[in-house]
This record gives C-alpha cells, structure tokens and sequence, in this order.
C-alpha cells in the first residue's frame, strides 16, 4: 500500500509537470513552485513509505539476529 501511495504521487507529479509545461512553456516563478511542492509530496510519500518499511521489517531482522 506505502509503494502504491509513492507511484500514485510520482503519477500526479509527472501529469502536473506536464500541464504546468503545457500551460507556460517559458520559464515562470509560479510553476517552479508548483513543480517543486509536488515533487516535495512524492518525496514526503517515499519517506513516510520507508518508515512503514522500517516498522515492518526491523523486528525480523533484530529476531534473525
């Protein structure tokens, strides 16, 4: 479900970035904040992904130690 959340963010992020260059093909203030915030939200989706990782498997590598 973490993974799913993280390409379901890198989905919206490459179709944002794509608008935002359909809409203004030069360069703009505004976009690059837009394209920075949404990256920011993929980021923020992998690390919280990583967390549950962690949650879920460090109890079976300290048990296989």
């Amino acid at each position: 479900l973490a993974v799913g959340i993280v390409l379901i963010a890198e989905v919206f992020n490459s179709a944002l970035e794509e608008f935002c260059d359909h809409v203004t093909p030069e360069e703009h203030v505004n976009i690059g904040k837009i394209k920075d915030l949404a990256a920011a939200a993929v980021f923020i989706a992998s690390c919280t992904a990583c967390i549950v990782g962690c949650i879920i498997f460090i109890p079976y590598l300290i048990a296989f130690l």
